[in-house]
């Protein structure tokens, strides 16, 4: 059976192994709310935009094979609700998403959460919330 891999920062007490994961809780990166376009860093994981002050474009890393695994949670919560007609586009950076040649578009409180496949395989949506109506 193959070990858990565990990248990144450890947290609490460095004692994560892989073999070794007693701890509550996890901790991840939290970046924004960006209020303005952003190239999404290696080093991110939830990125929340807010669009209330005018459209806002996120720019996923380029897809590499070194990134095969890489997963990217994409929040879209703007301030006081109202961010009317502004949209918020996730930037597929020249990769395909599923397969597409085409970005995403989040309404307000919507989330994604995208996977890097590998240089040829681009970008997958693994999972979305939709804000009910």
């Amino acid at each position: 059976m193959p070990k858990t891999e565990i990248r990144g920062a450890q947290v609490k007490d460095n004692s994560l192994t892989g073999d070794d994961i007693d701890e509550g809780s996890l901790i991840f990166n939290l970046t924004g709310p960006k209020t303005s376009n952003y190239a999404i860093a290696e080093t991110d994981y939830c990125i929340v935009a807010d669009c209330n002050g005018g459209g806002v474009t996120l720019t996923l890393p380029s897809a590499t094979d070194a990134m095969s695994g890489r997963v990217y949670v994409i929040k879209r919560l703007d301030s006081g609700n109202s961010g009317g007609g502004n949209v918020l586009t996730v930037s597929r950076n020249g990769k395909n998403i599923d397969g597409v040649a085409n970005d995403q578009v989040l309404a307000n409180r919507d989330c994604s959460v995208f996977q890097c496949l590998d240089a040829s395989g681009g970008w997958i949506l693994i999972g979305s919330y939709m804000a009910p109506l």
